[in-house]
């Protein structure tokens, strides 16, 4: 079945223009450039989060390197290595510190890894729904949007969960538009297991796919097979996520609320039962984006908008 998914993938990705690949491997290869040159001239202490994430990955350096695999005990051990974060970010981060290093400049090298999965995806997305041009252009936005590059240059697991909820949401968009029976499950279990492997690289990765979720369940509510096979994703997500979720549990009911309602207290933020607390990314959307781009993009909508014939912004709506 991996080898289907495997060939599927690469097939859909061969009907792409490939001068749209081009220009996404020439983003990807600017935008890696820039980064590394920024790491190397920046010697800076690394903050809380990056030191205790990079303390994780040589953790799990130490696990994989006394390795084996076949033993059950072992696995247990190396599900508990890490109590708080899931382990997906760390373990792909083993071979960079291996190679390169034990330091966060090598640590931060998994991020070309993401970078790549997050502009491929988006590039997808925006080729399947629209143009290729569009694609290319929805790539550019995620090398230059300040929340995105911010984070891409510090060893956080902000960066690396938005590009596996891209990998999530592309695959879930293909299954959705998908007319072979054969094909639909194929991106199911696509759909399944990128959707593991988001909330096996942080926990939050569970929410942000949860409003597109039901939108399908109610749109294909009447179609048991199109819930066959969604239900059947969910399982393949289950089995990849509950070995480190049972291993760790006690220690995630815990750190639920520490994490979500201690931290925000001691922070200042607003607490969770707040309007405050629920509208926080829409009142730091101009921070996270930048005017420029907010400005350009509602500019844009509002063109696209006037554009269009059924749009009651367009005059010849009301047959003016």
């Amino acid at each position: 079945m991996s080898f289907c998914s495997s060939s599927i993938v690469l097939r859909k990705f061969g009907k792409l223009d490939i001068r749209g690949l081009k220009a996404v491997s020439l983003i990807w290869l600017a935008s890696a450039l820039i980064d590394r040159l920024w790491i190397w001239l920046d010697r800076s202490v690394p903050s809380w989060d990056p030191a205790d994430n990079l303390t994780n990955a040589l953790h799990f350096k130490v696990a994989i390197e006394q390795a084996n695999w076949l033993s059950g005990d072992w696995w247990t051990q190396f599900w508990a290595v890490s109590t708080k974060y899931p382990p997906l970010l760390f373990a792909l981060t083993v071979p960079f510190l291996q190679l390169f290093g034990l330091g966060e400049d090598a640590a931060l090298l998994v991020n070309l890894l993401f970078s790549a999965i997050l502009l491929l995806c988006v590039y997808g997305i925006g080729r399947h729904l629209w143009s290729d041009r569009t694609g290319v252009l929805a790539a550019i936005l995620c090398v230059v949007i300040p929340s995105l590059y911010t984070n891409r240059l510090q060893y956080f697991m902000d960066f690396p969960v938005a590009a596996m909820v891209a990998l999530s949401f592309y695959c879930l968009t293909l299954w959705r538009d998908e007319r072979s029976q054969l094909r639909q499950w194929i991106w199911a279990i696509a759909f399944g297991s990128s959707y593991g492997l988001a909330i096996l690289t942080k926990q939050s990765a569970l929410l942000f796919l949860i409003v597109p979720i039901l939108w399908l369940l109610v749109r294909n509510g009447r179609q048991w097979k199109r819930l066959l096979q969604l239900g059947s994703s969910f399982v393949v997500t289950l089995a990849i996520v509950l070995p480190w979720v049972t291993t760790n549990w006690l220690y995630q009911i815990s750190a639920a609320f520490n994490s979500n309602v201690r931290s925000a207290i001691d922070e200042g933020d607003p607490p969770l039962n707040t309007i405050g607390a629920w509208t926080y990314y829409w009142q730091s959307l101009p921070r996270l984006v930048s005017w420029p781009l907010l400005i350009l993009a509602i500019a844009g909508g509002g063109f696209w908008l006037l554009r269009r014939k059924d749009s009651p912004l367009n005059p010849q709506f009301w047959g003016i």
